[in-house]
């Protein structure tokens, strides 16, 4: 009798275990090794922190990070690169003052162009600066009085602040030319000129071969700004040591540098923080000291 209920009690035990599904799970899985939670994922590797990767800026995200430290310098603390302080006194006067990116020398990438012209006489001025990838860092190319014309063979007609002489309406004016070799703008001569209308005395007829009562004096570099002064109608009234020529002799000169190339149209925008930010969008700002460790002062 006992072997009978022993016999059934184990055929129940088969039952229930075949009703649950199968034989019992092992706690920990063939060979000892733990069981794991596949839903959760492995935990990623502490990062290294005292090696931080940085980024890496490209040639136009560096330019463009060097020229808007220039911007914010002078827009914020009246302050150039080399250290020049600029004239303004409110933030109106110093949001007169304009930009604009543009490549007008010819070599493929753009320049900055800082035109700070609301200010007196004497402290306004138009720069350009361009970006020397080799060395990372920005250079000036030019800098002059407001008002420059650039062309499109890189030429840049400058004007004179002050026309005091005898040009009449003509305006005196510098010629530069940018040279790929030293990355700056050669100056290439000036030009003033004489007019019989408002000069007369001493003007020489026999050098205005085409009677328009124009002549011009051609300037180098170094030109003196002395001039002889004879007596009235002698002559020898040469407003500058250079002799004047005739009309001829100044185009051919200003051809030779200038050409039949266009001059070019530039989008100048306020010097305003939003401008900067808008135009130039720098993706790095922690990395602008270093592309520019001169602009602090």
């Amino acid at each position: 009798m006992n072997r009978f209920f022993s016999i059934l009690f184990l055929l129940c035990l088969l039952l229930s275990l075949t009703a649950c599904g199968g034989k019992p799970q092992d706690a920990d899985p063939p060979g000892g090794a733990p069981a794991q939670d596949t839903a959760a994922p492995p935990e990623a590797p502490p990062a290294d922190t005292d090696n931080p990767e940085e980024p890496v800026l490209t040639e136009d995200e560096a330019r463009r990070a060097a020229f808007a430290e220039i911007l914010r310098t002078a827009h914020d603390r009246q302050l150039l690169p080399d250290g020049t302080v600029l004239d303004g006194n409110s933030i109106e006067s110093i949001e007169g003052n304009l930009f604009a990116l543009h490549d007008v020398d010819g070599d493929g990438a753009e320049e900055l162009i800082l035109l700070w012209q609301n200010a007196a006489m004497a402290g306004q001025t138009e720069i350009v600066y361009g970006y020397d990838e080799a060395a990372g860092e920005v250079r000036e190319e030019l800098r002059e009085f407001p008002g420059v014309i650039f062309y499109s063979n890189g030429a840049a007609e400058a004007p004179w602040s002050h026309n005091q002489g005898w040009a009449g309406e003509f305006w005196p004016y510098t010629l530069h030319r940018y040279a790929l070799e030293s990355g700056v703008y050669e100056n290439m001569g000036s030009v003033d000129a004489w007019d019989y209308s408002l000069i007369s005395n001493g003007f020489p007829h026999d050098v205005d071969a085409d009677g328009d009562g124009m002549l011009y004096t051609l300037l180098t570099d170094n030109w003196n700004f002395t001039y002889h002064q004879g007596s009235a109608g002698s002559g020898e009234y040469w407003y500058y040591e250079e002799p004047p020529v005739d009309g001829a002799e100044y185009l051919a000169w200003r051809d030779g540098i200038v050409g039949d190339a266009e001059a070019l149209e530039l989008s100048f925008v306020s010097l305003t923080a939003e401008n900067i930010a808008q135009t130039l969008d720098v993706p790095y700002e922690a990395l602008i000291t270093t592309l520019l460790p001169n602009a602090a002062g």
